[in-house]
């Protein structure tokens, strides 16, 4: 006797669903943006990694040039003062000669220092512009990237839900009883299989021989069950 015919439809529409739905987790294009969003993951791992090294210099840079322009400020004031003929008191003037030379002399070291980080800074600059330019690129490669993956996501929806839709319609001809058990056989099997058809005495779900006495018993069951995978069998006439 077997189940009626028709669910053989239903699982069929099931089986093109299921091929939908894998092939839109497997798409090439996410597999592309998943590399891109990881080398670019990458990237900006290590040009922040690169940016935490160039910290001290730069905050060192900052710190001298602002000392620098204090002292440079205060060397303008003394050499005025020096240079205007006010201080006549040789002692007053051989100190303010000597300030002024202490001046030149920190102006001279701090702009060492300064000279010093500037290089640091300049040594990791040509790293950090590669970087750049390779995240600018990472960054341009997925907007197409993103445009190709929706535009395949959006076919195989259409194509998911006409699928849907013909599983609907051939559902509603299909026992609510027998319906309801392909549906829970189909939940329990490994493959989606949940109705298969009998034919050259076997099941063509998992396509297991049946044995001569299974094969009886399946022509003769209200509601036939393959033996090895379980699926509600659906006997081949003739």
């Amino acid at each position: 006797m077997g189940a009626d015919p028709q669910i053989l439809a239903v699982q069929d529409h099931d089986a093109d669903a299921d091929r939908i739905r894998h092939e839109m987790s497997t798409l090439p294009e996410l597999a592309e943006r998943d590399a891109a969003l990881a080398r670019r993951a990458e990237l900006s791992g290590r040009r922040l990694a690169l940016e935490e090294r160039r910290g001290p210099p730069q905050s060192e840079l900052g710190r001298l040039d602002d000392e620098v322009a204090l002292l440079r400020a205060k060397l303008e004031r003394e050499e005025t003062k020096l240079g205007s003929g006010h201080v006549t008191n040789a002692r007053e003037l051989t100190g303010l000669q000597a300030e002024v030379e202490s001046l030149r002399r920190r102006i001279a070291d701090l702009e060492d220092r300064e000279l010093e980080a500037m290089e640091e800074l300049e040594s990791t600059q040509p790293e950090l512009d590669a970087l750049e330019s390779e995240l600018a690129d990472v960054d341009a490669s997925l907007a197409p990237i993103e445009e190709r993956l929706q535009g395949a996501l959006a076919a195989l929806e259409a194509e998911l839900d006409r699928t849907e839709a013909a599983r609907s319609a051939a559902a509603e001809v299909v026992d609510a009883e027998l319906l309801a058990k392909y549906e829970r056989t189909r939940a329990r099997s490994v493959n989606g299989i949940g109705a298969a058809l009998l034919a050259d005495g076997g099941c063509t779900g998992c396509h297991v021989k049946l044995a001569a006495g299974e094969l009886v018993d399946a022509r003769e069951a209200d509601l036939a069950r393959c033996p090895a995978c379980e699926a509600i069998l659906v006997i081949e006439e003739g």
